[in-house]
């Protein structure tokens, strides 16, 4: 990055720095921020430095803010608007905490730069992360408003929508309006001023927000915030959720608009009684005697409640669940669990469903078990996403439950759906909101008759992330079970399958054992080849996998990954690729070069060799960028970076 240079103020190029002087007292009228706005804003122009006034920090024609002393690695905040950052929020260890800088325009020449200091008409807009919350995709999903820059960026990777802009005391008027009719939830820090915050946002999204809470932090540490709680406090995502859903609904009115915040009525309500407490559902300390828990399958599968069965492409999913059932009807240990109580199965089959006589016979005619077992399925499937359709299949699960009774002697204990995505009409599986619908759903069919719901899923291409789409899938369930694997994806061999506890509630997670999918004959056909299905055999001595081993980028590749996120930022735009190909979001070789040596590191003390250090670094990370996610090509006299998927 280039030095500071002292130039004269508005000048073409280079840094500036106002000439110093004693700042003259100047009264000044106070003058309402605009409001908010995510788009459509031109660049304000540069502020002129007059004599007198302080110095002033400007970067005219440069494409990011110069580098200020003290200034913290990875605590560059990019404000984004229209793919361009309008703003970076800077944490420094010198002097003043935090420095801002403001895309401008110089009015003269034109040119775009950067200035420490906030422009007239400067238009704010908010801080977020990847998982944009006001990206239309997400606009029925809960979003998440911290305090900070950092806070924002900690739910993001949780894969949570948040938001900020910039600290408790940072709410512009007007920002309400951005909220209209959102799910909105208020993470304050546990200080005096994210109290202060809070009161300011519930004035900003009175009669706005269709629904607000403000979630308690008031065990933290002084100061400490969401973060904190959850990188060095333990939090979960499981765990905030369940902070959020025990949070009250917040609905700013009147009262708030006019700055009383909290002031909802002249006198206290009457405090109810504790029958009327405990009728609401309050339980207090000593009102009910311990009780062991129940299970259907000890200590795997609670009695009630709801758990997802995932796994990989091929991985024996549903072979699995026909296995559980079966091990259900018999009363026979399941992987080596004991079978508490026998209970009946209900298997709502969504996918697959003429398939399942062949694997259930398979499983009877290997395991055992007679001809008439408490195994029932249901091929029409309703649409689980609707809620009147799940009361209308409520009905008849009570009634199949009266029926098991009667005809078996047991309840009807599980209820599994094969699989979730088909049984419940996803339109977007990384939707929060539809996924907390689809564990309010399942729960909804099993708690009538207390019964288990568990739900078929599929993982993604990389068994590491786990269940496809929101993180509530996992959150919401009391179990979650997992089916890994081998997969040759050319030749679609599977080999060393494993079951395995991905999530217990209450117990102890990890993998449970292997298993293999052996073909059982079931008869001829007309050409007499053999026909069957398979089942799943256990093998509760099959020693785990070796995990492979952990690859770490080489450091030529992650300054390149470094450079190109913070370059593409300020100068990334949509090019075609070697003029008439498709668009695709790019920066050059050059606009990357400087931030790519200011992030590689050499230990070379002579600055020729340090230098040529660099540029063959540069250069191996260019070769290699195939294998990281990046594509370039050259056209035009200039080399292009942009990423395989945008």
């Amino acid at each position: 990055m280039n030095q500071v240079a002292k130039l004269k103020p508005r000048r073409a190029a280079g840094f500036t720095r106002s000439t110093p002087g004693r700042p003259k007292k100047v009264e000044r009228a106070v003058v309402r921020s605009p409001a908010p706005k995510l788009t459509g804003v031109p660049l304000p122009a540069m502020t002129p430095q007059k004599p007198g006034e302080r110095p002033m920090l400007q970067a005219v024609g440069q494409p990011m803010p110069p580098k200020v002393a003290g200034e913290l690695r990875g605590r560059r905040h990019a404000y984004v608007r229209d793919g361009q950052a309008v703003r970076f929020k800077i944490k420094k260890t010198k002097g003043a905490p935090w420095i801002d800088f403001y895309r401008v325009v110089d009015p003269e020449t034109g040119r775009e730069g950067w200035q420490a200091q906030k422009p007239e008409g400067y238009v704010p807009c908010p801080y977020v992360g990847s998982l944009n919350p006001f990206d239309p995709d997400v606009a029925d999903d809960a979003v998440f408003w911290p305090e900070g820059e950092k806070d924002v960026d900690t739910l993001t990777r949780a894969g949570l929508p948040a938001f900020t802009f910039g600290s408790a005391s940072d709410v512009p008027d007007g920002c309400g309006e951005l909220l209209a009719g959102r799910d909105v939830v208020i993470l304050p820090d546990n200080d005096s001023s994210g109290a202060e915050g809070i009161r300011r946002k519930l004035v900003a999204l009175a009669d706005v927000a269709a629904r607000v809470r403000v979630v308690d932090f008031s065990d933290l540490g002084d100061g400490d915030d969401v973060t904190d709680w959850m990188e060095e406090g333990g939090g979960t995502i499981e765990a905030l959720w369940q902070r959020v859903e025990a949070s009250p609904d917040i609905r700013p009115g009147a009262a708030q608009a006019s700055g009383e915040a909290g002031a909802l009525a002249a006198e206290p309500p009457p405090i109810p009684s504790l029958d009327e407490f405990r009728a609401k559902g309050f339980v207090f300390d000593g009102d009910t005697p311990p009780a062991p828990p129940r299970y259907i399958v000890k200590p795997l599968l609670p009695a009630t409640g709801v758990g997802i069965l995932g796994g990989q492409s091929g991985a024996g999913k549903t072979f699995m669940a026909i296995e559980l059932a079966n091990c259900l009807a018999q009363g026979r240990d399941f992987f080596g669990y004991r079978v508490a109580e026998r209970v009946g199965t209900l298997i709502v089959a969504a996918e697959g469903a003429a398939t399942l006589e062949n694997r259930i016979n398979a499983v009877r005619k290997a395991k055992g078990g007679g001809h008439d077992q408490p195994i029932v399925r249901r091929e029409k499937v309703p649409n689980l996403s609707d809620p009147e359709q799940v009361l209308e299949l409520q009905r008849w699960i009570r009634a199949l439950d009266v029926v098991m009774r009667q005809r078996y002697g047991v309840r009807l204990g599980l209820i599994v759906i094969d699989t979730l995505i088909a049984g419940f009409g996803l339109q977007d599986e990384n939707s929060s909101a539809e996924a907390q619908r689809v564990i309010t759903h399942m729960q909804m069919l099993g708690e009538p008759i207390g019964a288990f719901v568990l739900a078929v899923h599929h993982y993604g291409k990389d068994e590491t992330t786990g269940l496809r789409g929101s993180s509530a899938y996992r959150a919401g369930a009391d179990v979650v079970l997992s089916l890994l694997a081998e997969r040759n994806q050319g030749t679609g061999e599977v080999k060393a399958r494993s079951l395995n506890k991905a999530k217990l509630r209450d117990g102890e997670e990890g993998r449970v054992a292997g298993f293999t999918l052996d073909f059982v004959a079931l008869g001829e056909d007309d050409d007499g080849d053999p026909f069957g299905a398979c089942v799943v055999e256990p093998d509760l001595a099959a020693a785990a996998p070796a995990a492979p081993p952990f690859r770490k980028d080489p450091l030529p590749v992650v300054a390149f990954r470094e450079a190109f996120n913070e370059v593409m930022i300020a100068c990334g735009r949509e090019v075609p690729v070697r003029g008439a190909g498709p668009m695709v979001r790019a920066i050059t070789l050059d606009e990357m070069r400087d931030e790519f040596r200011r992030r590689y590191t050499t230990v070379d003390t002579d600055e020729a060799k340090a230098s040529a250090t660099v540029r063959q670094a540069l250069k191996r990370a260019v070769d290699s960028c195939p294998k990281h996610g990046f594509l370039t090509a050259e056209w035009g006299g200039q080399k292009w970076f942009w990423r395989t998927t945008p």
